[in-house]
């Protein structure tokens, strides 16, 4: 505990201020800052994740404007240095899409998944307080092998509640049926209010696995995900599913043997530094005490939990995490707190191992390993199966809400996003390079930046006509006739003339309207 403490005061000890930078400390920052531009600026952009680093009061200097980046970024490369220290078996980079956000603006985009209500944690009426799966319970069990959706980005909306409910539902269902199915998670974004849920403001995952095991649901290519809550007027065809009642229960012993069955929905306390900068390995140590993030737990093994999160591929591992078990209580980041996952019904279930076990604690397994595999494919006593990388990963083609007008610094208004982050790096359809063919002129030098204040946009109407561009017309702005983003070829109708002109200097975003 003491070593902690010490490492903890040293490493704060060596915070500081660009302004104590030598002219070649800051020239290196600097190039560090126009990397980061290159290689994320474009999706920081898309998802809402760019502060606009102005002065609401006044006008500042384009030399103003890059300072105030390089001291984020410095920062961010603080708090993922400090993050190392306290996790010893994880790795940590700043380098990453939330890299300008200071503390309390990523606190703030983590903390808009559950309202601050806190009726999302109510009992739901009938709901099950016991697992009751196979008391059997392997040494290791991970999902990602067998009914795994792929990982999603649910961008600047609050709606990880939604993402998780439709995850774990789209699983249970494969589980049951051997048919795995895209679904909607804009109609539970949209449609799924009770509990207290309100779309991008937060909601509750157990109200949502009701309201899918009653209603049904629509599929993903009837209903897209746009980022916004949106009204729930859709017409569309329902799935229903093989899914039953929701299941409510806590701890990690809980937890590990709900896992043998099927993946499940946890609540998590994820507006740390840890989350922020997380990049692999093995999480030990969470700061904070506050669940305030849904995610999908998809597996374990004698160290760690699996987790599945909805901030896209390029977060974390492949968009996974591993927090430690058998910590107890609450588990890790509060993982084994509040659980919840649809019973099983109908068809197939998957396979039990084959070798039952004494009754284990959660620090100590049974012996026998086991990956879930198809209902026809049996488990062998002495066979084991090793963790296969996820899915390609969740596509939106809509545009992503901003935040709350309350942010230190108001956040950049979203721009649409075609594709998942992993797609800016390789895709079938794209060359190979960071960028595809239409952002290959667009600016990044880090000395440029808007001059003007921006409001703070609100999830609005005028928003959800932002739209993708598929035909070329005159003066390269492929048939748009508003504000232009050829980094993304998109229609940003809701932006006025003067916002589309300021923000060309780093994105070439282009006014095209008469």
């Amino acid at each position: 505990m003491k070593v902690t403490a010490f490492a903890f005061a040293s490493v704060a000890a060596t915070k500081q201020s660009i302004l104590t930078l030598t002219a070649e400390e800051k020239a290196v920052l600097g190039a560090e800052l126009a990397k980061w531009e290159q290689d994320f600026g474009t999706q920081a952009l898309a998802r809402g994740l760019l502060p606009h680093t102005v002065r609401m009061e006044s006008r500042r200097s384009e030399v103003d404007i890059h300072d105030e980046k390089l001291q984020r970024l410095m920062d961010t490369k603080f708090q993922a240095d400090l993050a190392q220290i306290q996790n010893p078996n994880a790795t940590f980079d700043w380098n990453n899409q939330f890299a300008l956000l200071n503390e309390d603006e990523f606190k703030a985009f983590a903390s808009t998944s559950l309202n601050q209500e806190g009726h999302v944690h109510s009992q739901i009426d009938n709901a099950e307080q016991e697992v009751t799966v196979s008391s059997t319970r392997a040494s290791s069990v991970d999902w990602t092998s067998r009914c795994n959706p792929p990982v999603r980005s649910q961008g600047i909306c609050g709606s990880c509640w939604a993402h998780a409910a439709v995850g774990v539902a789209e699983a249970a269902h494969c589980i049951a049926t051997d048919q795995l199915l895209s679904l909607s998670v804009q109609e539970v974004t949209s449609c799924s209010t009770d509990g207290g849920s309100s779309g991008c403001n937060g909601g509750s995952p157990d109200h949502a696995i009701t309201y899918v095991a009653k209603q049904g649901l629509c599929l993903d290519s009837a209903w897209t995900y746009n980022g916004q809550t949106g009204s729930c007027g859709r017409q569309c065809e329902k799935k229903k599913l093989s899914i039953g009642a929701v299941v409510q229960v806590s701890g990690e012993s809980a937890l590990v043997s709900a896992l043998n069955s099927q993946p499940v929905t946890a609540f998590v306390e994820s507006a740390n530094n840890v989350w922020k900068n997380y990049k692999g390995g093995l999480v030990s140590q969470c700061p904070g005490a506050h669940s305030e993030h849904v995610v999908i737990v998809v597996g374990y093994d004698n160290e760690s939990f699996k987790i599945k999160n909805s901030w896209g591929t390029n977060w974390g591992e492949e968009g996974y995490i591993r927090l430690r078990r058998g910590g107890g209580g609450k588990g890790m980041c509060n993982i084994a707190d509040r659980i919840a996952f649809p019973k099983l019904s109908g068809g197939p279930h998957p396979p039990s191992p084959s070798k039952p076990s004494s009754q284990p604690s959660p620090s100590m397994p049974p012996s026998e390993p086991f990956s879930p595999m198809s209902p026809s494919q049996p488990l062998s006593p002495s066979q084991s199966f090793p963790s296969m990388s996820p899915s390609q990963p969740f596509s939106p083609s809509e545009p992503l809400s901003p935040m709350s007008p309350s942010q230190p610094f108001p956040l950049m208004p979203s721009f649409p996003s075609s594709r998942d982050d992993a797609d800016f790096r390789t895709h079938p359809s794209m060359s190979t390079s960071i960028h595809s063919p239409s952002m290959s002129t667009s600016k990044h030098s880090p000395s440029k930046s808007t001059s003007k204040t921006f409001p703070s946009m609100a999830p609005s109407e005028h928003m959800s006509t932002v739209e993708p561009m598929t035909s070329m017309s005159k003066r390269g702005c492929s048939g748009c006739n508003a504000c232009y983003y050829p980094g993304e070829n998109s229609c940003l109708r809701g932006f006025s003339q003067q916002e589309c002109n300021d923000y060309s200097a780093n994105y070439d975003t282009m006014w095209c309207a008469n």
